[in-house]
């Protein structure tokens, strides 16, 4: 008995200590379920007929409880096994196997596979998968990275190199370092820009070295490099510090700037040649916008000719200056710069400051700044060349008359007196009584012929003059009485205004004639009772005689014909009143100008002053 006891109370400690072992088993089964439910990675078992036995909560997150779906569908979607499946294979073993998979899910993992034989008896797999999706994303970009760059760095036209950064030697260069300098790559690999002499002033390399390593790096750094060839070449160097493998290097990019060099050194010395020859060129020039005529520079000339500075002239447009006394110039010099053509000496109007107009030849070219269409103009004042070109045909024009004046003038009038004496004595015979009316017209008409002879005769080119030091205002004082006398039988008042004056040197009588053409001719423009205002005054060292009238004013187009012999817009003139006028002047150096408009004309004639001695006469 005692021997059947100890049995059961051995079997009885031995089904209890079963039991605990169960209970070991069960609690250590159940921790290391939980560390697995708890793993940032899939955990799975499948079974040989491809079905989950197990998955766990990081495989469900990504993949959903797979239920009694078999792995080809939970993975990729299929309704059958895959072919390319390599660890179920029927009649095979399970294979254990490592290896990365990216599913549909779009994640990328590294699976260990592990076959072993389950409680059971089945065999089964065992896969344990890390997520290595954004290492293989890093890994992706690293490598597209180093392939662009090194795209870049082959591909690059400059010349490229790294190098070590404090001894410099060379670890790599590109394709434009082998072609530009000279060396081959297995030349420069390992060796120092000292050692091949690449740096032409090798002191550089210190200053550059010291400057990269304040910031750690350098941009447009200009220096010159030596080639193979000895050439010596002009660069602008970039670079920057960079890590490999955790040791300092200086990547450095060098444009070769040789030509654009010596082009912007032939560009400064022509824009200083052209901004010299443009400033201190004496005739007008500008550059302004096509479009609205907006001054962008203009020369000094300008600003002196026109009497604007340069602030109010820089960003104003030309017609909102009254520059063009015609816009429609404006507008035709605009169209032909458009159609790609030059102006040559164009003629145009054109207006000062002070509001004087003024004629010049102007010329223009078209040129682009900054990418705006603009003008080059140059513009030369013919206003004075344009009067002396008329004066000069004035007074050829008097000279001939003259000349034929001095020929035949005197053999005319010798038979007029003759005619003139004979009719006479046939007035005064009483035969002819009846006929006396005939005889008077005969005799008046013959004193007209010999008034105009008279004139004619002034106009000789070497008549006799009888230069005096006399006063202008003496002259007119005197001649007053006979000028308001025949003013008044007009209804015609003559107003003076005189200056104290120089003496001049003048010819009395001649000076006489001129005084009563002008003050004739002012008379006889004014239809109506008015003013004929004589005035003399001092300007710009000269003395001014000044006639002016109330009368309708003169036609600009016949202002260049006044003084042309036999020119005259009177019915019963000769054209002979204001020739005389510009011959009297011209023998006494004196110069006519007219200004007029529709409330009168002012002739003014300016004596050079030689004597300064003033009178009030």
């Amino acid at each position: 008995m005692k021997d059947e006891d100890k049995t059961k109370e051995q079997l009885i400690d031995e089904l209890a200590e079963l039991r605990q072992r169960e209970q070991n088993l069960e609690a250590e089964r159940q921790r290391l379920f939980a560390i697995l439910e708890g793993l940032p990675a899939q955990v799975y078992l499948i079974g040989p007929d491809h079905l989950f036995r197990y998955s766990n909560n990081f495989f469900q997150e990504r993949f959903g409880n797979p239920e009694a779906k078999p792995c080809y569908k939970v993975f990729h979607g299929l309704n059958e096994p895959c072919e390319q499946c390599t660890t179920f294979k029927l009649g095979e073993n399970m294979k254990c196997e490592q290896g990365e998979y990216t599913y549909q899910d779009g994640y990328t993992y590294r699976n260990n596979d592990i076959a072993f034989i389950d409680i059971d008896g089945t065999e089964v797999l065992l896969s344990f998968g890390l997520d290595i999706t954004e290492r293989k994303q890093v890994e992706t970009a690293l490598h597209q990275s180093e392939e662009k760059f090194s795209k870049a760095f082959h591909g690059n036209p400059d010349l490229m190199a790294i190098s070590t950064l404090i001894e410099g030697r060379y670890i790599e260069v590109n394709d434009a370092f082998v072609e530009i300098t000279g060396y081959e790559r297995h030349e420069t690999i390992g060796r120092t820009a000292q050692e091949l002499g690449i740096w032409a002033l090798p002191e550089e390399r210190d200053y550059l070295l010291k400057e990269i390593q304040k910031i750690g790096n350098i941009r447009g750094f200009e220096l010159d490099l030596r080639l193979r060839s000895g050439e010596i070449r002009r660069f602008c160097l970039s670079g920057e510090i960079i890590d490999i493998d955790g040791v300092p290097h200086l990547l450095n990019a060098s444009r070769d700037i040789t030509e654009s060099k010596r082009m912007e050194k032939a560009l400064s010395l022509s824009e200083e040649c052209f901004s010299k020859a443009f400033n201190t060129s004496p005739i007008v020039m500008t550059i302004t916008s096509l479009e609205d005529g907006r001054f962008i520079k203009v020369n000094n000339a300008f600003c002196r000719i026109w009497g604007y500075s340069h602030d109010e002239i820089v960003e104003h447009s030309s017609l909102g200056l009254g520059f063009w006394l015609n816009p429609a110039d404006r507008y035709l010099v605009k169209q032909r710069i458009m159609a790609k053509q030059s102006i040559q000496d164009m003629e145009i109007g054109f207006c000062k400051k002070s509001g004087e107009q003024r004629l010049g030849l102007y010329s223009a070219e078209g040129l682009e700044i900054d990418g705006e269409p603009c003008i080059l103009s140059v513009l030369t004042d013919i206003t004075e060349l344009r009067q002396m070109e008329v004066e000069m045909t004035r007074l050829d024009r008097l000279n001939l008359v003259g000349e034929m004046a001095a020929s035949i003038g005197h053999e005319i009038r010798n038979p007029m007196t003759t005619v003139r004496g004979y009719l006479q004595i046939l007035r005064e015979n009483k035969d002819y009584v009846q006929e006396i009316d005939y005889f008077d017209l005969m005799i008046e008409e013959l004193d007209r012929a010999n008034s105009i002879i008279t004139e004619f005769l002034s106009l000789a080119k070497n008549k006799m003059v009888d230069m005096k030091t006399t006063s202008l205002n003496a002259i007119i004082s005197k001649l007053l009485p006979l000028i308001q006398a025949k003013a008044m039988s007009k209804d015609q008042y003559i107003k003076v205004e005189l200056d104290e004056l120089p003496y001049l040197l003048l010819d009395k009588k001649e000076i006489r004639q001129l005084i009563l053409n002008l003050v004739d001719n002012g008379m006889e423009s004014m239809s109506s009772p008015g003013v004929v205002t004589i005035r003399t005054f001092m300007q710009k060292k000269k003395v001014v005689l000044a006639v002016q009238d109330q009368g309708h004013g003169i036609d600009c187009e016949l202002l260049d014909k006044l003084g042309t012999p036999f020119f005259t817009t009177k019915e019963q003139g000769t054209g002979l009143g204001l020739a005389v006028c510009y011959r009297i002047a011209s023998r006494h150096n004196a110069k006519i100008n007219i200004e007029t408009s529709s409330t009168g004309t002012t002739f003014y004639v300016r004596f050079p002053s030689l004597i300064v001695v003033t009178t009030v006469s």
